[in-house]
């Protein structure tokens, strides 16, 4: 526990000391866009420290070692989903974002498709955030509740506490300094337990971990050697594989948070260069926590967790640096989820509806009650969300129509009714899929049945492609960006 708690203390004096430096040296809270955005000012390493945390979180601090233990390197298709996405944020939709200058990821698919389809996203993206944020409460909450010793619901107070901190004193710069601060401890440590198992745990040789999973059987007598590959286990391939890799590959792209943090970069270049942090900072984290949780699955690793060995097995120090890690993981996801959530709710409703003429601390303000009115309500419902990995498939599957118009936007055509139409349909197919026994009347397997992703991938592209074709509607974003400037498209085809 002592390991815990001197971690939780370095961790609350980074975070006050960057708040309190941010508000009274640099007063960034008064500057245009100081909250929300960091000032536009960010540069490659934060924006890129903070894209590459942001999937991480929960499902890969928690699920994916829980998805080794079970699954093996199966659990790498979750990995490369992650990297995929921050690959297409930082390269495509962030630089679009950041070079179109809008306020929001929904105020850019409102460019494309209108007012009414703008809503339904927000609608959608504060139910799915919503989801989101009880995610890594539940993860916070756990790592707390496990590293110290405290009651499951005495760790989600903690952890919304955190989260509150974490936001309100600096905003988004604070979170691009801390985050980037984090990357380093998070790094550090797990980069130093592989050195350490790997010299002194296994004398510089693997060959008996990947002889255990050769020889072992499960709890069932079966074999468990397709735990050493990707794609061996054809059935976990599709159901688990595919699923996780098109789940975070076509929801992050237009996601708040990742355009968000697009959004605070100096330039359209930033982003371009912050690809070169966020992508081997998110996927070596998945590599290696892999690495370690099947070590420590195995009869040499003692069969403990991968929390259990850095509290028990690796040398303290090390155990408080990479707790510092895994916290401010977490702690990054759920942030930036709610700054996203607080900043669409502030700009596209509050300013555009409500109070067209809202100052900057005005905004400011209802940005952060939202922030904390979601941080309260999450951890109220924190207890109740399902698996980790299967929650958050199933959640990202809400994003991926949204993502698929909005590649047809930009490269081919901008159909209101098309989208409207589509994202309601596959919108329906998910929650009947997910919430009814339809899966049992067609008669699909049990382990079958979690194929969120995929139905919706297929639905939001054919369908989508069927209705763009059939329907009326504009010339695409490319064809409009050639002809105007950002600002005489903002001007034209945002409502208010």
């Amino acid at each position: 526990m002592a390991t815990f708690y001197v971690a939780m203390v370095i961790e609350v004096i980074l975070i006050v000391g960057v708040g309190f430096y941010l508000n009274v040296k640099e007063r960034i809270l008064e500057k245009k866009g100081g909250f929300a955005y960091g000032g536009h000012a960010m540069g490659a390493i934060a924006v890129g420290a903070t894209i590459g945390l942001t999937p991480l979180g929960t499902p890969h601090v928690l699920g994916i070692p829980g998805m080794a233990l079970g699954q093996g390197e199966i659990a790498m298709w979750f990995v490369l989903g992650g990297v995929a996405a921050v690959s297409a944020v930082t390269l495509v939709t962030g630089p679009l974002a950041r070079r179109l200058e809008v306020n929001t990821a929904p105020e850019m698919m409102e460019l494309m498709f209108g007012d009414f389809n703008k809503v339904l996203i927000i609608a959608a993206g504060i139910g799915g955030s919503f989801g989101g944020l009880a995610l890594e409460c539940q993860g916070m909450g756990a790592i707390i509740s496990i590293g110290g010793g405290f009651p499951y619901g005495a760790g989600l107070i903690i952890a919304g506490i955190f989260i509150i901190i974490y936001v309100f004193l600096g905003g988004m710069k604070q979170m691009g300094i801390v985050n980037t601060v984090n990357a380093v401890f998070v790094y550090v440590g797990i980069i130093g337990a592989l050195i350490y198992v790997s010299s002194f745990m296994l004398k510089g040789d693997w060959s008996g971990v990947n002889s255990f999973y050769e020889t072992a059987k499960n709890a069932n007598g079966e074999d468990m050697s397709w735990m050493l590959s990707m794609a061996r286990n054809k059935e976990l391939l599709y159901t688990v594989g595919i699923v996780s890799l098109l789940s975070q590959l076509f929801t992050h792209p237009c996601s708040g948070g990742f355009i968000q943090a697009c959004l605070s970069a100096k330039s359209v270049g930033t982003v371009r260069r912050a690809a070169l942090i966020a992508i081997p900072v998110n996927g070596l984290f998945g590599l290696v926590i892999i690495s370690i949780a099947m070590f420590g699955n195995s009869d040499i690793g003692g069969n403990v967790d991968l929390l259990g060995l850095f509290l028990y097995s690796v040398p303290k120090w090390l155990g408080v640096v990479a707790f510092m890690g895994f916290f401010g993981v977490v702690l990054s996801t759920a942030s930036i989820i709610c700054m996203a959530m607080g900043t669409i709710i502030s700009n596209d409703i509050y300013k555009r509806y409500y109070n067209k003429d809202a100052t900057e601390k005005q905004k400011n303000m209802v940005n952060r009650i939202i922030i904390a009115v979601f941080v309260v309500a999450s951890v109220l419902i924190a207890t109740f969300v399902p698996s980790i990995t299967g929650a958050a498939n199933w959640n990202f599957s809400w994003g991926i129509p949204p993502f698929v118009f909005l590649f047809f936007g930009v490269f081919w055509k901008c159909s209101k009714k098309a989208f409207t139409i589509n994202i309601i349909f596959v919108w329906i197919v998910n929650s009947l899929w997910s919430l009814t026994p339809l899966p049992d009347a067609l008669g699909v397997p049990p382990q079958w049945q979690d194929i969120n992703a995929i139905i919706t991938t297929v639905l939001s592209f054919v369908v989508g492609a069927i209705l763009t074709a059939a329907l009326p509607g504009e010339e695409s974003l490319f064809s409009m960006m050639k002809k105007h400037t950002p600002a005489e498209l903002r001007e034209s085809r945002l409502a208010g």
